[in-house]
């Protein structure tokens, strides 16, 4: 699906819009996210510089022909070989004076290369351009669901190619390929399968363990379709014999799961969606074994704004945001459970993404 230019167009003015109020005269972005999001351009190196007169997009040969066909909302320059010296020719210009930076966007090599630059004054602009970034538009939205659908077909397969005495790494590569073959360009990141004991660390990552009869395993993965992401978890059990602390988790979970979908709509914090889960799971005893936030925001990246945690308490959830809810118990020596999904939010409530069911017996 190609974008217009007009979506390009739009975001350069809304950046152009906030340059009073962060008090510069231009910004500097250099992040491959926030760079693919206001200009379209994929490439893996090149600056944007937008101010009151200017759009421009820095690159070097291997990426001008890319370049100028993705972003033609921005006046191309092509960088030399030496970074350091195209600098001054790149941003003295149009009498600008003060320019915004990312600073968790950038390396402390390259704002040396800036700070030599005479006569420009830096400041720093935490969180300038993701926050335009939380409520996705109808582009944006649709390549999400694509992802999703894509993984939700391969979560779906587990339960027919899993068998006790594969190992987690098996098993993650037999749903990458079913992902890849159903039109995933690339994973969102590393699959995680964590059986047994492994399921207490949250990101394992999988290893030559063979997967047993009679413990859970814990499968987390995503898609990445034209640029955009999904995420998804499902906890499986493994065998015919019933364990009784895997039922009393896993139901914990799923009540915590549901609660926060339930609280999820647009113009709540993220902190109170979380203290939908949390309290679910405090209240069971599990408070402790209960690490992470219930979710996050996705989309060009796996993790984005809006932020869902017990810290995110001015963060309000916008209309348009794609989100998951994905609370766990992680239980040392023994295993955990995680249950995840992918929610559209609305200003009425939400809307769920993810479709693959959540049975987490499999004999």
């Amino acid at each position: 699906m190609k974008s217009t230019t007009s979506q390009y167009s739009k975001r350069i003015d809304d950046v152009r819009a906030m340059l009073e109020e962060w008090d510069v005269d231009a910004i500097l972005i250099g992040s491959t996210s926030n760079r693919r999001w206001i200009s379209g351009f994929t490439g893996t190196a090149g600056w944007l510089l937008i101010s009151e007169k200017a759009a421009l997009l820095g690159t070097d040969s291997r990426y001008c022909e890319q370049a100028s066909n993705q972003a033609p909302d921005f006046a191309l320059e092509q960088f030399g070989r030496n970074q350091k010296k195209e600098w001054p020719g790149f941003l003295v210009r149009d009498n600008i004076k003060r320019i915004g930076l990312e600073p968790d966007r950038i390396t402390l090599t390259q704002f040396a290369e800036l700070q030599g630059v005479d006569g420009i004054e830096w400041v720093k602009l935490d969180d300038a351009v993701t926050p335009f970034r939380r409520a996705k538009n109808n582009e944006e939205i649709e390549r999400i669901r694509t992802a999703a659908a894509i993984t939700d077909r391969a979560m779906e397969q587990v339960r027919f190619i899993i068998w006790p005495g594969m190992s987690e790494r098996e098993l993650a590569w037999k749903l990458e390929v079913l992902m890849r073959e159903a039109g995933a360009d690339g994973m969102a990141f590393p699959i995680i399968v964590a059986s047994g004991v492994n399921g207490a660390m949250a990101h394992h990552n999988p290893s030559d363990k063979p997967i047993q009869d009679g413990e859970a395993v814990i499968v987390d993965m995503g898609a990445r379709v034209n640029g955009y992401n999904s995420d998804l978890t499902r906890t499986f059990f493994i065998g015919e014999s019933h364990d009784s602390r895997f039922e009393e988790i896993y139901t914990i979970v799923s009540d915590a799961h549901k609660a926060s979908i339930a609280g999820l709509k647009a113009g709540v914090s993220g902190e109170s969606v979380d203290t939908l889960a949390r309290d679910v799971i405090t209240n069971a005893g599990y408070g402790k074994e209960f690490g992470h936030s219930v979710g996050h925001g996705i989309g060009i990246d796996v993790h984005e704004r809006p932020r869902l945690s017990k810290l995110a308490t001015d963060e309000i959830i916008p209309d348009g945001a794609t989100v998951t809810i994905e609370p766990g118990i992680y239980v040392s020596g023994w295993g955990g459970v995680r249950i995840e999904d992918l929610l559209l939010v609305t200003e009425n409530g939400n809307e769920l993404i993810s479709r693959c069911e959540k049975n987490p017996v499999v004999i």
